[in-house]
């Protein structure tokens, strides 16, 4: 494998190349300062080539083949020889000092559109940043907003309850009492009033007393005697508050639960104030 006389690299396929012919080395162009074009026109003009060795050599040779009175000719040709190559290598010099001025002009200018697509990139995320600052604190003031109507939907909850629960203020619940289709409402209070020695006319408002009461005390001797119920009429929300607290009650040793008019109330022990619970919330917050 040949390789260059100057860089002792291996040649392309197809790569240019000059032959010296003096040694016969084979060199890059690049190498021994040949452009393409100076390469081309010597090919065209059958041009020897030969190595900076071989042409010092060449002119040593010539020195000493001529006279003493013919050197001064031969040394006017010689330094003009040279002048010529040096003026050849500047070009070449020149040349590839242009070409990279033009490679580091179109650098500079690849650099400069580049750094303003920075620029603006930067400009655009700059923006971006207000825009995400901006939907921030709005998202922020719409949650505090939110809180604010979440308050006032519970409170207006609350009202409607309430407002549900004084209609039911002289409804009561009876659970537990046998009926059939052609019951006598009426009827039925008289015998459970009756049965807790507390006269009911249709005119009265409600009242109550404590005491069990099966059906056998009103008049039911068949079956297996069961358990009768008169409450107060409750909301559907103040009928699982009213479950809630019990459980509450079983599972905090409460000793006291009772609703009144609809409203629910717990108490710890004797000593302990009454709580009226509102709301599921209210009752956690008893739990905190």
């Amino acid at each position: 494998m040949t390789n260059c006389g100057v860089c002792n690299s291996g040649f392309a396929h197809n790569a240019y190349r000059v032959t010296c012919g003096g040694c016969s080395k084979v060199f890059h162009i690049k190498c021994v300062c040949i452009s393409k074009e100076d390469y081309l026109l010597r090919v065209k003009q059958k041009t020897p080539f030969l190595c900076d060795i071989c042409n010092k050599a060449k002119r040593k040779s010539q020195l000493a083949a001529t006279s003493d009175s013919d050197k001064h000719f031969v040394l006017l040709e010689l330094v003009e020889q040279i002048k010529l190559e040096v003026s050849h290598s500047n070009q070449m010099i020149r040349a590839e000092i242009d070409k990279h001025s033009q490679d580091l002009k179109e650098f500079k200018e690849q650099f400069d559109k580049y750094s303003d697509n920075m620029n603006e990139n930067n400009n655009k995320l700059d923006t971006l940043g207000a825009s995400l600052s901006s939907l921030g604190a709005k998202v922020d003031e719409i949650f505090d907003t939110q809180k604010g109507f979440d308050k006032r939907i519970c409170e207006l909850h609350e009202l409607i309850n309430d407002i549900d629960q004084q209609a039911r203020e002289n409804v009561l619940e009876i659970s537990g009492f046998p009926a059939s289709e052609n019951d006598d409402i009426f009827e039925i209070i008289r015998k459970i009033s009756d049965a807790v020695e507390f006269p009911i006319a249709e005119n009265m408002i409600t009242a109550w007393k404590k005491k069990t009461l099966s059906t056998r005390d009103v008049g039911f001797l068949l079956g297996e005697a069961t358990r009768i119920y008169v409450n107060n009429s409750l909301t559907q929300h103040n009928r699982k508050l009213l479950n809630s607290c019990k459980e509450f009650k079983k599972n905090r040793n409460f000793k006291f639960l009772w609703n009144r008019n609809g409203r629910i109330f717990l108490k710890k022990d004797e000593a302990s104030a009454a709580i009226h619970v509102k709301s599921a919330d209210a009752l956690r917050s008893i739990c905190s």
